[in-house]
Parts: structure tokens; C-alpha cells; sequence
């Protein structure tokens, strides 16, 4: 039986939860053959890109940059050369340029996977968001599913965006088990080379430097931790806009020797190994990713109640849940679990338990799968309901 040929669309291929989490599911997908998966990033070829081809996954780069006009006619020409009979589209341009494009070269089956819980792209002028939700919605009568990463997610599109509830699939995202696993890293080595004394309790985040990811609200807490608890480091992993106002920030309070800003790394297993404690105190966090890696790292997490933090920690269970933008009760949180070793392994190994059971990366690629089966299960009765369109 010839395969069927998907198609993913996606921004771009830098390291990003969407990109990292896209790629291993796709290696996972149609191992018995039935599905042959394309990448096409909308920019030029990066590390990751390569690791996917290497990975086994085809990989093209039109490289025009995300908001050209040329990529909608350029993507059209991809899908009918390759007989793509699913376009599935991820990230803010992608699913305007990625879904036009499959209806101007009338591709079978279109799926939006959002990722991010918002249709309209931040920082950009009003008149073009506007025109972004209103493409957006005109394109919606041709989206065959959307895939919401979280029921807050799913509740953005119902409510707000006006998607039928029977077009919304709820996929949770999920993590690498045999890549995250707390047997196969070196935690006294990764310590050691971040210049962490064995003593030190260590408090970590790994998230972009932006303003609603909310590393400011760690770092208040953090003022207040390291007066009680000196020997506590805090460890920022990854890169961003905000490093220098974040760094003004610690100097303002006085913890330059308690925190630790390691850039952008690729070795994120190592640092969760090296963290007593994960935190992520975001203002909007469709998902999170990178508290499922923590607690498969069998790290107790605290996060904020935004978005989908709430659906994958449960405060008693596997972390503590405390409200966004409030620094006291986050170091609260962390000063009631840098005060009990106990409680610490104790939500840690519930948490590896939790994932193990519950967002295994193969239940993700399962349940693509199985939503893939079902549109062309539908497609072959001729019952999808699109409105018809004039091929380019």
C-alpha cells in the first residue's frame, strides 16, 4: 500500500518547544508505513533541520521569509508536486501561509495544530492583527481539525475563535522517555561545571527570556529564598530579549552570587538533573513542555495556574500549583520544599510515574495517527463539508 504523504508546515526550525516536540513525534509516526512525513520550514535550513533529515524525516526550507507572499505559491507547487494529501500546519504563520496554500492546490485534508493558545501573532501594529484574525477565520470553513495542545487551548477556539467542538481534537504534547531519563545523566558532573557546590540547593527554570514566561517573579522570590535558604542557586536556562533586564533585575536585589544565566543549551536532560527543584511561573503557558521533561527527570515542579499548567500538575500529587505574577507565594512554594528532602523525591518519582502512564511521546504520535486515520476514513465517503475551491 503507497503511503500517504503529510505534510508539516512550520515557521522555522530553531530549538523551540513546537519544533523539538514535532520532531520526535514525526520519527514515531507511520512506522508500519502508512504515513510518509514531509517537513517544510518556511525558513532557511538550521541544526535542527539537519537532525531531522539524519532522523529520517525529509526536511525542505523554502527560505523566503514567514510572511512572503511567494511562500503561498511556492507551498501550492510543494503540495502537488508531492500528492500531499494532508497539511498539517503549526505556529502563527504557518497556519495562515500553510492552510492557503493547501486550499489553492485543494489539498484533501488540512489540520491547524496550535500550539500557542492565541491567534493573533504578539507585537505587531493593531490593523494587522486584525487582518490575521480575519484571514484566520475565513480559512477556518476549510480546516478539517484543529489540534489544541491543552483544554485551555481547546476552550480558545470553541469560545473564542468560534471553531465547532467536534473539529477540536485534544492532543496533550509529550516527552522522550528513553532521552529524559534521570539514569542516564551525569548529575555531579553537570553540577561541577555550572560551578555548583555539592551543598547547594538548586532552584531552575529553563524557558526563553520574555516578560510572561515570568522569570522576574523568580527572581523577587528569589530575594526572599536566599536570605533564609543562602546555600540555594538559581539556575536560568535559555536566551532571549530579557537578559539584560533581567540581569538588571538581580543586580537591583543583590543575588548576582545566588543566579546563574546559562544562555541557550541543548543539553536540557543535564540541567534538569542538576535542579532540586523546576520552576515555571508563566503569565500565558498554553502548555509547558519543559515541566513534563522536569518531571520525568523526577524533579518536583511549581508553575503558576496559567493556561495548561493546571492540567498536567496537581499541588500534593506531582508538584504545587501557585497563582501567576506573585512572587510571595512562589517562594513560599520553594521554601516549603528546599525545607523537606522527603517531600521532594516523593513528587519527583510521582511525577516520572505520572508521564510514564500519561504523555509518553508515542501516545502523542498514536493520537495523530488516529486523527489521520479518521480524515480519511470520512474523506472516503465524501462527507467532509468543505466549501469548494478553485485549484491554482
Amino acid at each position: 500500500m503507497k503511503a500517504v504523504n503529510v505534510l508539516h508546515v512550520i515557521d522555522h526550525l530553531e530549538r523551540g518547544g513546537a519544533q523539538l516536540q514535532m520532531v520526535d513525534y514525526l520519527q514515531l509516526i507511520g512506522g508500519n508505513g502508512k504515513y510518509r512525513s514531509i517537513i517544510c520550514s518556511l525558513r532557511g535550513p538550521t541544526e535542527l533541520g539537519g537532525e531531522a533529515q539524519a532522523r529520517g524525516i525529509e526536511t525542505i526550507c523554502l527560505n523566503r521569509g514567514c510572511w512572503s507572499p511567494q511562500q503561498v505559491y511556492d507551498l501550492a507547487r510543494l503540495i502537488r508536486r508531492y500528492e500531499i494529501r494532508v497539511v498539517h500546519t503549526h505556529l502563527l504563520a504557518s497556519n495562515i501561509i500553510g492552510r492557503l496554500a493547501a486550499v489553492m492546490a485543494r489539498a484533501p485534508f488540512i489540520v491547524l495544530h496550535d500550539h500557542s493558545g492565541t491567534v493573533t501573532p504578539p507585537k505587531v501594529p493593531y490593523l494587522l492583527r486584525m487582518l490575521y484574525r480575519l484571514v484566520d477565520g475565513m480559512l477556518l470553513p476549510y480546516t478539517d481539525r484543529v489540534i489544541a495542545v491543552s483544554q485551555s487551548v481547546a476552550d480558545y477556539r470553541v469560545k473564542r475563535c468560534g471553531v465547532a467542538s467536534q473539529k477540536v481534537a485534544l492532543i496533550h504534547n509529550g516527552v522522550s522517555l528513553s532521552r529524559f531519563d534521570p539514569q542516564l545523566t551525569d548529575r555531579a558532573g553537570i553540577r561541577r561545571q555550572l560551578g555548583i557546590a555539592p551543598s547547594d540547593a538548586v532552584v531552575g527554570m529553563a524557558a526563553r527570556l520574555v516578560g510572561y514566561k515570568g522569570q522576574q517573579c523568580l527572581l523577587e522570590a528569589a530575594a526572599d529564598i536566599s536570605r533564609r535558604y543562602p546555600h540555594t542557586r538559581f539556575l536560568l536556562v535559555g536566551g532571549g530579549p530579557d537578559r539584560q533586564r533581567l540581569e538588571g533585575i538581580v543586580g537591583r536585589l543583590d543575588i548576582g552570587g545566588h543566579v546563574t544565566f546559562t544562555g541557550p543549551r541543548k543539553d536540557m536532560p543535564a540541567l534538569l538533573a542538576a535542579m532540586d527543584i523546576f520552576v515555571l511561573p508563566s503569565f500565558h503557558e498554553p502548555f509547558g513542555n519543559v515541566v513534563l521533561e522536569a518531571m520525568a527527570m523526577t524533579r518536583p515542579v511549581i508553575v503558576s495556574s496559567a493556561g495548561g499548567l493546571p492540567e498536567i500538575v496537581h499541588t500534593g500529587h506531582n508538584g504545587i500549583v501557585v497563582p501567576p505574577r506573585d512572587p510571595l507565594a512562589l517562594a513560599g512554594a520553594i521554601g516549603e520544599l528546599l525545607a523537606d528532602e522527603a517531600e521532594r523525591q516523593r513528587l519527583g518519582l510521582n511525577g516520572r510515574r505520572y508521564v510514564e502512564q500519561s504523555f509518553a511521546m508515542e501516545n502523542v504520535a498514536r493520537n495523530i495517527e488516529a486523527l489521520y486515520d479518521e480524515l480519511l476514513s470520512v474523506g472516503d465517503t465524501g462527507t467532509t463539508g468543505r466549501p469548494e475551491v478553485g485549484a491554482v
